[in-house]
Formats: C-alpha cells, sequence, structure tokens
C-alpha cells in the first residue's frame, strides 16, 4: 500500500475529509460491487466522526 501512495511511510495524522475523499475517489477505478462497498465504509466512517454533530 505505500509503494502505491508513492510515500515511505503513512502520515500519523490524516484529516478526516482528507481520508473519505480519498476512499471515495479510490472506488472509482472499481468493479461497482466493490466501489459500493467502498463508499458505504466511507459513508460509516463519516457518520460516525460528523453525524453526532449533525444531530
Amino acid at each position: 500500500m505505500l509503494a502505491e501512495a508513492g510515500r515511505p511511510t503513512f502520515p500519523e495524522h490524516v484529516p478526516l475529509h482528507d481520508f473519505v475523499n480519498a476512499m471515495t475517489a479510490s472506488a472509482k477505478t472499481a468493479s461497482p460491487a466493490r466501489r459500493l462497498e467502498i463508499e458505504t465504509i466511507a459513508g460509516d466512517v463519516l457518520t460516525r466522526h460528523v453525524g453526532r454533530a449533525l444531530t
């Protein structure tokens, strides 16, 4: 995964929206079923961290 990202290590901290955007961007190249799964996970991550603030 590090080779795919072109990085020697992963960053220690990543802003939430950057992480979710990266997940949904990577889903665009996946098969339809896998894309739905990745986008669902991204939505769940966002809901867990931001959803509480919206209710």
